[in-house]
């Protein structure tokens, strides 16, 4: 880990000579920036223009069944008086989370306060990303700022009043206050990223490589007086609540699911959707405390250890065995500035072409993505290779025997 984590803070003064440190970066900034300004605008007008956030009606109407002390979901609590009640796949700690994007003014402050929040993540992954490569110039800086904004799912979330770029950012922020020592305030981060629980739970091993465990039960901590909150306001069982999330929900939602995921595998196979779900799950917590031992023993000798590589791979863990559409793919940018940071960093043709690939998924829209056949199969295969080769960096010990360190010979 401890090449990984030099790559990809990068060498200070370093910045690579050629096309590959002056010309291509700044063309890249520059698509980035004009990709991130059309998405953002595309996403502002199916919302406003043509009242297309059809995510954020959904939401609304499960918050508006929990303000009248109606839990959403009629398998676990029917509604108090006959009124129909919508149907919900988020854990009760989200609805009081509800609160702050809906009361009092609804739809209309749901839609402005997302899209504000998505203006401020992408501001903190730009910083991030900014501080990760500055020490390759102010070319590839710049690229690194707009890595976070270029992100073509950015449109899609607006479009649709999604949470998943906010969930991002606070992920982001999560890596940079626990690199600090922050661990409360990391914990309260990453405990408001788990509104959405699949795009947030991965990143939960990121407390352990530095012992911050008391940042972690300050998160779960949250969450679980959330949910209190959330069954006492609907007189919902506990045990009613727990019996229908290990027992009864099918789960085959997860079907839909961007790529090829958990959902689909139970579909080949004709096992039952929510077994299938929780084996991910098993494999996620077994592969991310793998990943921590490895962080840990690798940079047991760094004062502050690196992050970005196991929130890299952390992303992949959690995109891959967990349910998510492709507007979730915001939570893959540590993968993304880990691979920019190792590229440059150490610029063989193995380590430019993995980064190439990461940045090509996140960037291309995804309906041009679609057009590639085979798109459901690549894409999670990118990601798990990208995955898999920022472990092995980690681990090497010493770049590949082909490796020409940047300012060599």
């Amino acid at each position: 880990m401890a090449v990984a984590a030099s790559a990809c803070r990068g060498e200070p003064g370093v910045t690579p000579e050629g096309p590959w440190g002056k010309v291509v970066p700044w063309l890249l900034a520059g698509c980035l920036a004009v990709s991130a300004c059309g998405a953002f605008g595309m996403g502002l007008w199916q919302a406003w223009v043509r009242n297309g956030d059809d995510d954020m009606h959904m939401r609304v109407a499960e918050y508006a069944a929990f303000r009248v002390g109606d839990y959403p979901n009629k398998s676990v609590d029917m509604p108090k008086v006959m009124r129909t009640v919508p149907f919900t796949v988020y854990p009760p700690y989200a609805f009081p989370m509800f609160v702050a994007f809906f009361e009092p003014g609804g739809r209309l402050q749901g839609r402005i306060v997302v899209e504000a929040l998505t203006i401020v993540a992408i501001v903190i992954m730009g910083f991030y990303g900014y501080e990760r490569l500055k020490s390759f110039g102010t070319a590839w800086a710049t690229v690194g700022a707009l890595a976070g904004a270029g992100m073509a799912c950015n449109g899609t979330t607006v479009a649709l009043g999604q949470f998943s770029t906010v969930c991002a950012g606070l992920l982001v922020l999560q890596v940079m206050v626990l690199e600090r020592g922050w661990a409360a305030v990391g914990g309260l981060s990453w405990a408001a990223a788990m509104i959405k629980p699949q795009v947030g739970v991965a990143f939960s091993v990121l407390f352990l490589v530095n012992r911050q465990i008391r940042g972690l039960a300050c998160g779960i901590g949250v969450l679980v007086a959330l949910g209190a909150v959330a069954l006492w306001w609907t007189e919902t069982s506990a045990a009613t609540m727990l019996h229908y999330w290990l027992f009864r929900m099918q789960m085959k939602f997860a079907v839909e699911s961007g790529g090829v995921g958990p959902g689909h595998v139970a579909e080949w196979l004709g096992v039952n959707h929510r077994l299938a779900q929780y084996a991910a799950l098993v494999a996620l917590a077994g592969l991310g405390l793998a990943a921590v031992i490895v962080a840990r023993l690798v940079q047991r000798d760094i004062a502050v250890p690196d992050l970005l590589p196991l929130a890299g791979m952390s992303a992949v863990l959690g995109r891959v065995l967990t349910y998510h559409r492709h507007y979730d793919n915001s939570m893959l940018f540590p993968l993304l500035v880990a691979w920019l940071s190792v590229a440059l960093a150490t610029p063989t043709a193995a380590n430019v072409a993995t980064a190439v690939a990461v940045g090509l998924t996140l960037w291309i829209p995804m309906r041009v993505q679609e057009w590639v056949p085979l798109i459901q199969f690549i894409q999670p295969a990118i990601w798990i290779i990208a995955g898999l080769r920022l472990a092995s960096v980690a681990v090497s010990g010493s770049p590949p025997p082909d490796a020409e360190r940047p300012g060599d010979g």
